[in-house]
């Protein structure tokens, strides 16, 4: 996954290993397994920043 991929979805590459996600609102950097599309935004982002409202699609 590139970082535009990443970025629709509120991550980028981890700054330590580009293989993997970072979450842009708290920085974790997420496991190879959570690289999935619908992992990123439905496991982390709904369990961890269900009190964010964020709309990443509007990202050019």
């Amino acid at each position: 996954m590139d970082t535009v991929d990443y970025l629709k979805f509120g991550f980028i590459p981890s700054l330590l290993d580009k293989q993997l996600p970072m979450c842009l609102v708290c920085n974790q950097v997420l496991s190879n397994d959570a690289m999935k599309p619908s992992k990123l935004e439905d496991d982390h982002l709904r369990r961890c920043h269900l009190d964010k409202i964020f709309n990443f699609n509007k990202i050019n």
